[in-house]
């Protein structure tokens, strides 16, 4: 049971990333390699507005989004006028901003580790099961994720995002503003990865500045397994990878969990880059074969 409580509250950050990358890609089909540094910046933005300016954690957790989403925001507009046949050149460019935003934070953090100011540990027993305040409160995040998304998933922006990303031509024909509505969804992409960079601080008890590359990946293959368009897709997928990830840390070690991460976007990318209903597709064809 501890090992599903791990999970889940695990599953609850990658979930926040990969719903923001499947956001973020699907309206514009950029890779943004800089999102992952969103998290980094409200985490520590956080940490220097609650432990140095004594702000109050609601405020602080509101402004620190807010600066990520700003960032995010500005970082954006080189990217919207970039053509469909230059991806590669968008690519560069999210690179670009990962390792001026990186360079930028490691001199601002000293290079070093900062504890995170909020670190709830205290356990209660329940039936015998013992669960963190911390945990709760991480399961407790993805709850509310499921819940804003399911509603976001049927609202009428969420469909014009789905036509957006689908044709943006036949989209701006029938009179929706295509560049609004990609710059909205970028961000609210980057506010999800902020949170979950809140969220990793909290689970990790430390920030640092390169904090969000590893969950930055771990979202980005869950999104690209949940095929990219599908929240509820990118939320199943980060579930699962999650739930491998720390089923290998439990029984054989944690030092190489990342291992795991890697080895599923090498095999999606390799055999199944549609996804899970690739992956799905592909198992009903040899259960019908056989």
């Amino acid at each position: 049971m501890d090992l599903l409580i791990n999970i889940a509250a695990a599953a609850a950050i990658s979930a926040f990333y990969a719903v923001g990358y499947t956001i973020v890609f699907g309206l514009t089909n950029i890779i943004a390699f800089h999102l992952g540094d969103m998290a980094a910046v409200s985490a520590i933005c956080f940490v220097w507005l609650h432990s140095t300016l004594m702000v109050g954690p609601l405020l602080a957790i509101f402004i620190s989004v807010a600066l990520a989403v700003i960032l995010g925001g500005l970082s954006f507009f080189p990217l919207k006028s970039l053509r469909a046949d230059r991806r590669m050149d968008a690519l560069i460019i999210t690179m670009a901003y990962m390792l001026i935003i990186e360079n930028v934070l490691q001199l601002l953090t000293h290079a070093t580790t900062i504890p995170f100011p909020i670190r709830p540990e205290s356990a209660h027993c329940c039936g015998g099961l013992e669960v963190s305040v911390t945990q709760v409160y991480l399961i407790a995040s993805g709850g509310l994720l499921v819940l804003a998304m399911a509603v976001f998933a049927r609202s009428n922006f969420w469909i014009k995002m789905c036509a957006v990303s689908e044709n943006e031509q036949v989209a701006a024909r029938y009179g929706e503003d295509v560049a609004k509505i990609k710059w909205t969804g970028f961000l609210i992409g980057t506010a999800l990865v902020a949170l979950g960079g809140l969220l990793s601080g909290m689970h990790d008890s430390v920030v640092s500045f390169d904090m969000g590359l590893m969950p930055g990946i771990r979202g980005f293959t869950a999104a690209l397994l949940g095929t990219w368009t599908n929240i509820s897709g990118a939320i199943i997928a980060a579930v699962v990878l999650t739930a491998v990830e720390q089923t290998f840390a439990y029984y054989v070690s944690s030092a190489y969990s990342d291992v795991v991460t890697f080895g599923v976007l090498i095999g999606i990318l390799a055999f199944a880059p549609g996804g899970l209903s690739e992956v799905v597709q592909h198992l009903r064809v040899a259960q019908r074969v056989t």
